[in-house]
């Protein structure tokens, strides 16, 4: 059990890193004009350069999938749904869980919420994002140690092409649990956007317990509106989970 506890903290880092929906080149917590059609040419704000850039304001997202652990010692199955907002630099987000099986408990039950909040700045083809996630106990037993953690985060995003980007993520978990300790998790990377409407990523991530993963993460459009998203990560040693894989499906509004 405490190998899974860890592990909800721990494998959704490689998400983190740079996320275009568009595909403008324009990172989604600071595009003014969040559905610009492919191949148009674009200001620092996402926005078509033919028109003047849209003013604030804020924007929806909600986010459905599914996830699913698999290790030598346990597996478990999960949903999670993510309601985000957006506004100017601001972005904010609820995200809560229900596990619907794990192999350890023979059952399913719910998980912890977790409440996020970021800002980006912007310098030229630099991003830093700092941020804060605060978890919120409301698992049950089971898939929960019943305390408050506190996760500030810092990403930093550098595009180095209009095609190709770098990123860096760092994430300090401090526990409300001292049965469990700090943590930190850390995720260096890269990603390319296709000529489709298609973006994949490839990270290294690490943690404090000395876990380590290869991750790699994609995002397709299907439409100016709807797009999914895909992350698997695989544990190359004895300390991390063996697999991780999560689907999800978005829409903006």
């Amino acid at each position: 059990m405490k190998k899974l506890l860890l592990t909800i903290a721990i494998l959704p880092i490689a998400a983190y890193g740079f996320t275009d929906s568009d595909l403008d080149g324009v990172e989604d917590s600071v595009d003014r004009c969040p559905h610009t059609p492919l191949l148009v040419k674009v200001d620092r704000y996402g926005c078509p350069i033919d028109r003047p850039a849209k003013k604030y304001r804020g924007r929806f997202s909600l986010k459905v999938g599914i996830a699913h652990t698999e290790d030598s010692d346990f597996n478990n199955t999960l949903t999670n749904v993510t309601l985000g907002y957006s506004y100017r630099r601001f972005y904010f987000s609820i995200r809560t869980k229900y596990y619907l099986y794990d192999s350890n408990v023979g059952s399913g039950g719910m998980g912890d919420t977790y409440l996020f909040g970021s800002y980006s700045f912007k310098f030229d083809k630099l991003f830093v994002n700092p941020g804060m996630t605060v978890k919120i106990p409301t698992a049950d037993s089971d898939f929960g140690t019943g305390n408050v953690d506190f996760i500030p985060s810092l990403t930093v995003d550098y595009l180095v092409t209009p095609k190709f980007d770098t990123f860096f993520y760092y994430g300090y978990v401090f526990r409300g649990s001292d049965q469990y300790g700090d943590n930190y998790t850390v995720s260096v990377g890269g990603g390319y956007k296709l000529s489709k409407p298609l973006y994949i990523s490839g990270s290294f991530d690490f943690d404090k317990t000395g876990s380590n993963y290869l991750s790699i993460f994609g995002i397709y459009r299907f439409t100016q509106k709807y797009y999914t998203t895909l992350n698997y990560s695989y544990g190359i040693n004895d300390k991390a989970v063996d697999h991780y894989i999560s689907l999800k499906l978005g829409v903006k509004f």
